[in-house]
């Protein structure tokens, strides 16, 4: 995540450097350096933005090849265990299907597969209790969002009871 200060243009530097550094984190990293700082880089706001980014320069973002990208997406996998199970994460909570789909549409995106490309690698490692209700092809992430969403958690827990009891009568019988 990026911070962005944003500050009226009618202020004036000294104001603009103050409002800056009472946005630091006393006796943190930067707290520091702003406080190291020679007296010409206190001259404005921009000779300050320059001096943090050639301190802090932005991170890269790696670039993935289209073999790693599909490495990335399977490892991803959702366990059968978690269909239909109810996440809590803070005080947000959604079913493991739900809350795996955003997570993998969010890696696939930050690696800029904006077109889907990598939803089908997604598909093939979803619990059959679950691909079942998926098709082969989707032209966005946000359709197949729509989808998994869409997917009634109780009947994929009913479905999964139906497995569980077809195998049970398999074996003994």
């Amino acid at each position: 995540m990026q911070f962005q200060l944003v500050l009226p243009d009618t202020w004036s530097e000294p104001a603009k450097i103050q409002q800056f550094q009472l946005q630091l984190v006393p006796g943190g990293y930067a707290d520091k350096w702003f406080n190291a700082l020679s007296i010409s880089d206190w001259s404005s706001l921009a000779v300050i933005r320059a001096a943090f980014l050639k301190r802090w320069p932005p991170m890269k973002c790696a670039k993935w090849s289209k073999l790693q990208q599909k490495e990335k997406v399977r490892e991803q996998g959702l366990k059968e265990k978690e269909v239909g199970k109810w996440v809590q994460e803070g005080r947000m909570g959604d079913y493991g299907q739900n809350v795996w789909a955003d997570r993998v549409m969010r890696l696939a995106l930050s690696m800029g597969d904006t077109d889907g490309a990598l939803i089908e690698y997604t598909i093939k490692t979803t619990p059959a209790v679950l691909k079942d209700h998926l098709d082969d092809g989707y032209g966005s992430w946000e359709e197949f969002i729509l989808l998994i969403l869409g997917v009634c958690a109780a009947l994929i827990v009913l479905l999964d009871a139906c497995l569980v009891i077809t195998s049970a009568v398999s074996l003994y019988g």
